[in-house]
């Protein structure tokens, strides 16, 4: 698995995940929130959970988002991830050890160290997601 390079299995892992996930998958969350009105017209950007230079393709550090919603979620990094990350645990796919890969950090301990940063709005959820990271993160 190489890091930050557009490679013929890179971009075929993207395209595969877009083409199984043609919809924004946070759109709809947001929106019962009230936290936007916006209507998910159907493009799809492909986000990395955690990005920067070091950006891995992996199932589990992707995610479709609508233009709009990947602006909001680039522009509120830590709570950003923290939506992509529940979004990913409601689809049962977020594998712990790939996280560590890709941050260099155990998700729980991240997760731990950015609870002050969570939104109100989002802390049941939070809290959930605690609660399943930390029964993955043991097996």
């Amino acid at each position: 698995m190489r890091r930050h390079r557009d490679t013929a299995h890179s971009l075929g892992i993207r395209s595969k995940y877009r083409s199984d996930n043609p919809h924004c998958e946070l759109s709809e969350m947001l929106q019962r929130k009230g936290l936007i009105g916006y209507i998910d017209d159907g493009r799809v950007e492909i986000h990395h959970i955690v990005g920067g230079s070091g950006r891995v393709d992996l199932v589990s550090n992707l995610i479709t988002l609508s233009p709009y919603v990947h602006r909001l979620v680039e522009q509120m990094p830590i709570a950003g991830r923290i939506i992509c990350l529940i979004c990913k645990a409601t689809k049962h796919e977020i594998v712990p050890s790939e996280y560590r890969k890709c941050s260099g950090q155990r998700l729980l301990g991240w997760l731990a160290n950015h609870e002050a940063d969570v939104p109100g709005w989002m802390v049941e959820m939070y809290d959930e997601l605690m609660l399943i990271v930390e029964d993955i993160e043991d097996e």
